[in-house]
């Protein structure tokens, strides 16, 4: 029966981290990975903000010769359930 617990703990913490935030992946001919993650203290409408900066690392993993004209993003507030 213990084994049975620990076996379920190791269960639950492994899917847990699988929640996390990526930092690396490859999307088609790209791959990419976050760099420098810091946070960052920012002035909003008078109040001080605490945010996060990043650089992102993209690399042509394809043989082909790719140009990237545009870049989308989103961004997620934990705890809003909202996002733009």
């Amino acid at each position: 029966m213990k084994w049975l617990n620990v076996a379920g703990a190791l269960l639950l913490l492994g899917g847990c981290a699988a929640l996390g935030a990526r930092t690396e992946g490859t999307s088609g001919p790209l791959a990419w990975r976050v760099a420098d993650l810091r946070v960052e203290t920012r002035e909003i409408q008078g109040k001080a903000v605490n945010g996060r900066a990043f650089t992102l690392v993209i690399r042509n993993i394809s043989d082909r010769t790719l140009t990237i004209t545009t870049m989308g993003e989103k961004r997620y507030q934990p705890g809003t359930g909202s996002s733009s």
